[in-house]
């Protein structure tokens, strides 16, 4: 019975937790939204950079926060803040799963990062294992940013081989 009670006050517990933290992305994510409109993505990530790391200190073990590193990642992307977008997808990639239905969106978002970071050559790593990773469903957009890169690379072979999978397997 002390067990059944223990084991109900932890799940309450967490329900709750994930439940603050939904509100807090939820309002930190609106906040982000109204203020990049006017002042744009680098004048929002000011502004919001502290809401999202609330999320991570207070709610670290929820999925909530998970989605939130996420979010924050793509926002620093955005602000062109490269440098720390690039740190969070890392941490976020080594503590995902493989099987996570988000992974191939994370992988794609280092990608761009490691591009922007000047490392085309990491790009390519990461966009071939956000293509293994998600199946069909951003398949063009990968193959059209492999074609790309290797392109940028001098790797005109490569770079068909994307390009003509792209009409072949679509």
């Amino acid at each position: 019975m002390l067990v059944t009670l223990g084991i109900s006050a932890y799940r309450y517990y967490m329900i709750r937790s994930e439940e603050k933290a939904a509100v807090m992305l939820a309002a930190s994510m609106n906040e982000y939204r109204k203020i990049a409109e006017s002042k744009g993505a680098a004048g929002a990530f000011n502004q919001v950079k502290k809401g999202f790391n609330t999320i991570e200190k207070k709610y670290g073990g929820t999925q909530t926060a998970e989605f939130a590193r996420m979010h924050f990642a793509g926002i620093c992307y955005d602000a062109a803040k490269y440098k720390k977008a690039d740190t969070l997808y890392q941490n976020i990639i080594k503590e995902m799963k493989t099987t996570h239905p988000m992974r191939g969106l994370v992988l794609m978002g280092a990608a761009y990062t490691k591009e922007a970071l000047g490392d085309k050559e990491q790009a390519v790593v990461y966009f071939e294992l956000a293509l293994s990773s998600d199946g069909k469903s951003m398949e063009g957009e990968i193959l059209y940013n492999l074609g790309r890169i290797y392109a940028a690379l001098g790797q005109s072979e490569k770079s068909k081989d994307a390009y003509r999978r792209i009409v072949t397997e679509n």
